[in-house]
């Protein structure tokens, strides 16, 4: 009997683990959406205006990257980027 308890216990606080980390993606999902949709505006902005093409795109890559949760693509771009313009 004791067994069946502890077991349901140990599912139980599974269970809820696996929903506070499902919220916490959710959280962060949205937060990225949010951003992603002011980098959107910037950029439509800046074209309007004229402004630079390449501060833009990184503007462009930096929401995909928040599009796509991979942080790494829009790094790995601006290190290549600044290595090519000779800034540190």
């Amino acid at each position: 009997m004791n067994t069946d308890f502890t077991r349901l216990q140990r599912e139980a606080d599974r269970n809820k683990r696996f929903n506070e980390l499902a919220k916490e993606a959710y959280k962060e999902y949205q937060k990225n959406i949010k951003l992603s949709e002011t980098l959107q505006c910037e950029i439509l902005k800046g074209v309007k205006s004229g402004e630079n093409i390449l501060p833009l795109f990184l503007k462009a890559v930096k929401a995909i990257s928040l599009m796509t949760s991979n942080k790494l693509f829009y790094t790995e771009i601006a290190e290549r980027l600044n290595k090519g313009s000779g800034k540190p």
